[in-house]
């Protein structure tokens, strides 16, 4: 039976070392420094990660997971293979079965110019690597690098230097050997411990030694054979594969994660020591779950210090948690979600201010019905007394946590870590300035309003506040934050809230199911929780703010500031914000990736760790025919005007493959991923499918539902990158002999998707629809059908996307075509009247990807936007893309299809009567009257920008425009 996988401390492990050496039938004569490479350390989801590794090395025909240990980026060590076993760690040099190394893979792609080993996760590997050595009676002269071991890899990177790691090694070494035989040195002693006060030795509790012992440590008869043949595997295919396999199993808060934690009740809250402030009432919490102690605040502020000591550029992110968040739920969310932001080179702090009043608010209200907004009335009259004096505390331990008296004399817990922080802002290690960004959501917004403030009085500049959802009230936060943006105190603000529409659809929802109220959270706090007896003006109200220019001119179109809503169903999705759920925006990848890009100046393409299935289902997307509202980006001056009748859904479908099981490719899945964003910027409904989902049955019924549901007037794209191929034409309609066809993952079995395959499906596009085609593989669909004649050598890491069949897969393909159904032999694409076809290059050439992405992808999706913005045809955005690849100096000629008659000179991604790409003006109304007469001109500037974004607000600035 395979061990489980433990998590363990470095003090933990080191214990648990020392009970188990001594009865191992394998004597330890070395150990094998690796790094995984990939994952790197963003790319690591925990026990999901070392669990896939398991998975895809045991697929290999091994009996386990090739390393006896692995280290994460936290300085966790996660146990593997059973310590009696031989590792699998480099071909010839894996030992014996009764005697040899003992292999350890650190998280990371330690080559220079990636992942830098250092903080937590060097200290456990120089403690780790000690112990081993102390135990096992071996000198520095036993550790050796992949790379030494006769690999031509540069593993364990070639950012270690082994001198400088064999040297600290060294001196952990001499510090175990140093401590006395019993206590400190029995559990690692103080070469074991990291910097980190909170890494206090903590031997396994007895039970669990016993069973994790048992794991590592249990007799074997002998291992599998061919056992020495074997080597870890680093390369593309591998990593694509348990990349894969983590990421299915990887889930929001990962209770197999959290039941894996060995000696949870003492260490459960480790890694967030440096990374949480924790009040009570507004004071530090000296209860609870996570106790603060006198010297909890210094040690944040240290953490800090070590942080920006390394760091180039230190960002400091400061977040609060919302009002429906209790204490376990909040620290839960931070321990998932800090190491995200860690790995994109910023440090979070989280205040967690135990608000849990929402979930005593709910058990008082009980549940109802929803009924509309006569019920919501009843509800809010009811809720009042109820509910109110809870959120009234809990406005008030927002307060206190700044306060300079949070009662009994003492400084709330936010001030006093604010003064903490103070000394190290104003004298940053080596000079570098460290930015400060707070983050807050829902009711973090009340708890902003007190700390922003606390943070300026302590003569810090907050560089951006995002606020997510706020449940501040607008005259609040007009007095506490506003005259700080003014002045520049605080540099940026952000807003991400719901528009009315989504706002009032977003019902309050019961467990079981049951609305209790029919419109979001907001309008409760609004209606029944704050001392108005209605229609409390609170900020992220999009009905209640729009009408106040003290907050609606902070957002000018140019200014400094952003405003972004998140749409009802039935719109598209703003890609800044997809949340359609109050309690949702916290944990939405994409608010939380717009936010991530202001504070770290750069996008990323890593998803939020944190997902929730009632946020997913609420966010999915249906997008109508007929809407045409919302934008790509700010405009600043109006898009040309277009009817609305004219203008059909967008819907589009994204395919991307890599993880092929021969010939894999590097770059389809973030083609498909770029093409997805750049149409979901021009209000396209995009779904994809990738990698491992995109089977042949996958394929054809995302493109049956993309096609089925098409009606006149709508404009549809579909996007593939993956390999082409040709195969035998087995129904006689091609007069080369030879079919195109798309290979999907499942290619082996037979199950290509043919030219013939999909047009059955194209034939169903019905008249007035037009279906655009953006191939970015080999074999792209005409009749010319013979192989490519490229005999260009490719670069560096250029990979051609055309798969030649084997024989056997050549077989399956006859095999399979058998049992399918007989497709019609008639070439659609001769004759449909609506189909546009962009190819990646000509049918005698490769289609060809480097750096992670296709050339056509690269530069045809980068040209989209503008390119439907100055409403250009197909016939020359087809050029302009076909002369910039031409221009990269490789053999691959972008070309359009041909085309029905007419088609060429149609606007790109438009409908058949034109309007598909573009963006609706404001309606003019009739009568004569000057627009806005007498507004003056900043406001109309403003109010013309505020139609182009934001529909529900639309009727308000038409009437002040006098329209």
């Amino acid at each position: 039976m395979r061990p489980e996988i433990r998590r363990l401390t470095t003090d933990q492990f080191l214990s648990l070392l020392a009970s188990v050496r001594p009865g191992l039938g394998r004597k330890i004569t070395a150990v094998h420094l690796h790094h995984t490479w990939r994952p790197n350390r963003s790319q690591f989801r925990g026990v999901a990660s070392v669990q896939a590794m398991r998975d895809y090395h045991i697929g290999l025909g091994w009996d386990d997971i090739a390393q006896h240990l692995t280290i994460d980026p936290f300085g966790i060590s996660w146990t593997g293979r059973n310590w009696n076993l031989p590792p699998a760690s480099q071909k010839g040099r894996n030992g014996k079965p009764d005697a040899g190394p003992f292999m350890i893979e650190m998280v990371g792609d330690f080559d220079t110019g990636q992942d830098i080993l250092d903080g937590e996760q060097r200290a456990a590997v120089c403690a780790v690597v000690a112990g081993i050595l102390d135990q096992c009676g071996l000198g520095t002269k036993d550790v050796h690098f992949h790379r030494e071991l006769g690999s031509p890899k540069t593993c364990p990177g070639t950012g270690v230097d082994k001198k400088q790691l064999v040297t600290e090694i060294d001196k952990a070494l001499a510090s175990l050997r140093a401590a006395p035989a019993s206590g400190a040195r029995a559990t690692g002693g103080s070469g074991a411990r990291s910097k980190a006060k909170a890494s206090v030795a903590t031997p396994l509790p007895l039970p669990l030694e016993y069973l994790v012992s048992r794991d590592v440590a249990e007799p074997v008869d002998k291992p599998t054979a061919g056992y020495d043949d074997r080597e870890i595997p680093e390369d593309g295919a591998s990593a694509r594969a348990i990349a894969a396999e983590a990421a299915t199993r990887a889930g929001a808060f990962a209770r197999n994660d959290l039941a894996a934690v060995v000696g949870r009740d003492a260490d459960e809250w480790l890694v967030l020591r440096p990374h949480v402030v924790n009040l009570s009432q507004g004071k530090l919490s000296r209860r609870g779950l996570f106790k603060m102690d006198d010297h909890s605040i210094a040690d944040i502020i240290e953490g800090i210090r070590s942080y920006a000591e390394s760091t180039p550029s230190p960002r400091l992110m400061l977040h609060a948690h919302g009002g429906l968040v209790d204490e376990r739920s909040a620290l839960n969310y931070a321990r998932a979600a800090f190491p995200w932001w860690r790995s994109h080179g910023i440090y979070p702090v989280y205040f967690v201010w135990e608000t849990g009043a929402f979930e005593v608010i709910k058990n008082r209200l009980g549940l109802g019905r929803g009924l509309g907004d006569w019920w919501d009335r009843r509800f809010e009259r009811f809720a009042r007394p109820l509910a109110r004096p809870l959120w009234d505390d809990m406005k008030d331990y927002a307060l206190k946590s700044s306060a300079t008296d949070a009662g009994g004399g003492e400084a709330g817990g936010a001030r006093i870590f604010a003064q903490a922080l103070r000394s190290l802002i104003a004298s940053p290690p080596g000079g570098k300035p460290i930015t400060l960004h707070a983050v807050g959501h829902s009711a973090g917004a009340i708890f902003h309003s007190h700390f922003v403030p606390a943070l300026v009085d302590a003569s810090m500049q907050v560089d951006s506040l995002a606020l997510l959802a706020p449940a501040v009230r607008i005259d609040l936060f007009k007095q506490m934050v506003v005259p700080h943006l003014t002045s520049g105190k605080v540099a940026r603000f952000e807003m991400y809230t719901m528009d009315e529409e989504a706002e009032k659809d977003d019902d309050l929802i019961e467990p079981l199911g049951v609305p209790v109220y029919g419109k979001s959270l907001l309008y409760l706090v609004s209606n029944a929780f704050e001392p108005e007896t209605n229609k409390a003006a609170i900020l992220g109200l999009d009905e209640r703010f729009r009408t106040d220019t003290g907050i609606t001119g902070l957002f000018k179109p140019t200014g400094a500031h952003r405003l972004e809503f998140s749409h009802a169903k039935g719109k598209p999705h703003n890609p800044a914000t997809h949340s359609r759920m109050h309690g949702c925006f916290d944990n939405d990848d994409a608010t939380m990736r717009s936010v991530l890009e202001t504070i770290a100046g750069l996008p990323t393409t890593v998803a939020f760790p944190i997902k929730d299935t009632k946020c997913d289902k609420a966010s999915s997307r249906a997008l109508g025919a007929g809407f045409d509202a919302g934008r790509a980006a700010w405009p600043v001056t109006s898009p040309a005007p277009a009817s609305r009748a004219t203008a059909g859904a967008r819907r589009a479908l994204c395919i991307g493959i890599d993880s092929y099981p021969t010939s894999p490719l590097a770059g389809c899945v973030r083609d498909a991923q770029t093409w997805a964003d750049a149409l979901r910027g021009l209000r396209f409904d995009v779904t994809t499918v990738l990698d491992r989902d995109a089977t042949r049955q996958r394929m054809i019924d995302a493109l049956n539902t993309l096609v089925g549901a098409a009606r006149p007037g709508d404009s549809l794209v579909f996007q593939y990158s993956g390999h082409g191929t040709q195969a035998e034409d087995l129904n006689g309609d091609e007069s080369d002999r030879y079919d195109e066809a798309l290979v999907p993952i499942d290619y082996t079995s037979g199950a290509l998707l043919l030219d013939d395959d999909l047009a059955d499906v194209y034939r169903r596009l019905p008249d007035g629809a037009v279906l655009t085609l953006l191939m970015d593989c080999c074999h792209s669909g005409t009749n010319s059908r013979f192989a490519p004649l490229d005999r260009s050598v490719p670069r560096n890491d250029e990979r051609r996307r055309f798969l030649q069949l084997t024989p056997a897969v050549e077989e399956a393909h006859r095999r399979f075509r058998a049992r399918a159904p007989a497709t019609d032999p008639t070439n659609a694409e001769e004759s449909l009247p609506g189909l546009i076809h962009f190819a990646a290059c000509l049918d005698n050439q490769f289609a060809y990807e480097s750096g992670g992405q296709g050339h056509f992808t690269r530069i045809a999706a980068a040209a989209l936007a503008s390119a439907v913005s100055r409403r250009q045809t197909n016939e020359d955005y087809g050029s302009e893309v076909a002369t910039q690849v031409i221009g990269l100096g490789r053999p691959q000629t972008p070309r359009l299809m041909r085309l029905p008659a007419g088609l060429d000179q149609l606007p790109l991604l438009a409908g058949k009567g034109g309007a598909g790409g573009v963006v609706d003006a404001a309606d003019v109304v009739p009568g004569g009257k000057a627009p806005g007469a007498g507004v003056p001109q900043d406001e109309r500037a403003m109010a013309e920008w505020w139609l182009q974004i934001h529909e529900a607000g639309a009727a308000y600035w038409r009437q002040r425009l006098g329209r």
